[in-house]
């Protein structure tokens, strides 16, 4: 099954799971911005891979020729896990990428530029799957071209960034998910609902920087970024009045990409320490 059939499949899943056992019984399926996320999810579940697939070969033979003369392509090519077999770059996939990941997540909450478009996943006020594919078509740029380097010095196969996409894509639904279900101590090692919503909450219900995970809470354990409490969910979700975000999709899809004076104002009294 190609990546948009998983796409297709997994969010028929969640459509079913959220309306069979719902945690916040009383959010219903269409609520507010409703369409606006439908939007989203075929810009970026659809549209905005598309668009990747046709231009990235070219953008890396430009590069490619660009670092010929310094020897740098070289070094890029290295190919470290290449010969692995599929489980053993799983797992690298698996550990590593997503570590890279929960750092660059950390970045776009703590540089005030890059917070800018990651202002668009946050200005989620109902939280459900479909919010997991709410984020600015830049951001999907920024976290492939911090990974560019990494990612090409391991040369994971593409078969296996396949399953790993589709695993991702799986895990980022269910921790966006109006799903009830409780993982237990295995949350202290995956992402899950009950943590992620807390990463979304408004600065006035809760701390702010902190369940940065992708798919791994680990990560949030071991540098103390992790906040649960038992038997709560926030209040309240979304941006800080300061951060002041657009509502017209247009505005939201364009405001990032303004420079205007007194950018990232707000942004030091949202994010206090966790």
């Amino acid at each position: 099954m190609s990546f948009l059939g998983w796409l297709a499949a997994l969010s028929i899943l969640f459509v079913v799971l959220e309306r069979l056992n719902p945690w916040r019984r009383e959010q219903h399926v269409y609520r507010k911005d409703f369409w606006k996320d439908l939007f989203y999810l075929f810009l970026n579940g659809h549209l905005v891979g598309i668009a990747l697939a046709f231009i990235t070969p070219s953008l890396l033979y430009l590069l490619d020729r660009a670092l010929e003369p310094t020897g740098l392509s070289t070094l890029l090519s290295m190919g470290i896990v290449s010969d692995w077999p599929f489980w053993g770059q799983f797992l690298v996939a698996f550990f590593a990428v997503d570590f890279l990941q929960w750092c660059i997540h950390n970045l776009l909450h703590r540089v005030p530029f890059l917070w800018e478009f990651h202002k668009t996943h946050h200005s989620i006020v109902t939280m459900d799957w479909m919010g997991h594919m709410r984020f600015h078509w830049v951001e999907g740029l920024i976290y492939k071209s911090l990974l560019f380097v990494p990612l090409t010095l391991l040369d994971i196969q593409p078969e296996v960034f396949l399953v790993f996409g589709v695993f991702t894509l799986g895990v980022g639904y269910f921790n966006h998910s109006n799903f009830n279900v409780d993982i237990g101590p295995l949350g202290f090692f995956f992402n899950n609902p009950r943590m992620h919503l807390w990463h979304h909450t408004h600065p006035s219900c809760g701390p702010v920087l902190c369940n940065f995970a992708l798919n791994l809470s680990l990560w949030d354990w071991l540098f103390r970024t992790a906040y649960l409490p038992r038997g709560i969910f926030p209040e309240e979700i979304g941006l800080a009045t300061e951060d002041r975000f657009p509502d017209s999709l247009w505005e939201q899809l364009v405001y990032p990409l303004r420079l205007r004076k007194g950018r990232g104002d707000g942004e030091e009294s949202r994010r206090q320490p966790a």
